[in-house]
């Protein structure tokens, strides 16, 4: 094969600058590779973690009476009103007339619902009920929203009894403390506010009506609920009899305090004839063996006037018996 070559160039340049070529190509392909590598080290950045799907905590999907349900059940104690026996509810299902009703809770504490039949609904909250009542109906209902009115209360009874009160039930339309509902309910005159006690669940608590209803001591007063009983004795058997030479015999409802001359000055002072140094003091009192006795105290009261001898001044008890006698002053 014969070559030709054109112009000026011959073989050997044309050769040289072939082999140039070569092993400049041959360069550049041998360092392609780092130049590269060195741009991927350069662009690579460390990627935060993402958790795992097991790991993610997803909250179940409540219905709406769940979604109630959920804070109640954090609930120590309950704040609202306690629905109870005869109570009147006023149950709404919106949008769904036919499973509305206004019912009455039974003795046994159940309401009748339309299509759910016997509910439970005393000593539940009306917010409570609502929220078993739309669990209930989401088996029947798609979304059920349902509404609870406590239309008539009566059920939250107090009764009342004993000789200084006349006996009754009240019916609270509201939060009445202890205070609240002496005054309302009212008392005799002769009613012993310090053998008075209230009854809660079969238990006697500790409350002082003496200084709450007579000293005025706020800190014994209490609500009272469902149920409670006040029992308010009367004065009859501690009360104090003033006798004899006197303007006006009486017998003197007891009170803390009272003394002789407390006595006398209500049965309006010693008549003409009255000798007041010879006062009787009859008074009862338990021995040490428990038995009751009869103590006779003569007493100069007199004396209280004369010669201020406040210790002739006596406090008197419960049940005590004054008997002023007769004699030449």
């Amino acid at each position: 094969m014969n070559f030709k070559y054109a112009g000026s160039v011959k073989p050997f340049s044309w050769l040289l600058a072939a082999t140039l070529l070569l092993s400049v190509g041959n360069t550049v392909l041998a360092e392609e590779p780092a130049a590269v590598e060195s741009v991927v080290v350069e662009s690579v950045k460390p990627v935060a973690k993402q958790p795992a799907v097991s790991d993610t905590k997803t909250e179940p999907m409540l219905r709406p009476a769940e979604e109630v349900l959920k804070p109640l059940e954090k609930k120590d104690k309950k704040a609202g009103y306690i629905i109870g026996a005869e109570d009147v509810l006023d149950i709404r299902v919106w949008e769904n007339s036919s499973l509305s009703a206004t019912v009455s809770v039974r003795p046994d504490g159940m309401v009748t619902v339309p299509l759910l039949g016997d509910v439970e609904a005393i000593g539940l909250e009306p917010l409570e009920l609502k929220a078993i009542l739309e669990s209930r109906l989401s088996s029947f209902v798609k979304v059920p929203v349902v509404t609870v009115i406590v239309k008539e209360i009566f059920s939250n009874k107090v009764f009342v009894l004993g000789g200084g009160v006349q006996n009754k039930v009240e019916t609270l339309r509201r939060k009445t403390t202890l205070m609240q509902f002496i005054s309302q309910i009212g008392v005799s005159e002769g009613a012993n506010f310090e053998g008075a006690f209230l009854i809660r669940d079969g238990k006697r608590l500790d409350v002082d009506f003496y200084g709450l209803a007579v000293k005025g001591d706020i800190t014994e007063d209490i609500q009272l609920k469902s149920d409670d009983t006040v029992f308010i004795p009367d004065n009859f058997e501690r009360r104090v009899q003033i006798v004899g030479a006197v303007n006006a015999p009486a017998t003197i409802t007891y009170k803390r305090g009272l003394t002789l001359l407390d006595a006398i000055l209500q049965a309006s002072g010693f008549n003409e004839f009255a000798n007041p140094n010879k006062l009787l003091l009859i008074r009862k009192k338990l021995d040490d063996d428990g038995k009751e006795v009869t103590e006779a105290i003569s007493v100069r009261f007199k004396d209280v006037v004369d010669k201020g001898d406040v210790s002739q001044n006596i406090v008197l008890e419960p049940g005590d018996m004054i008997i002023v006698k007769e004699g030449i002053l």
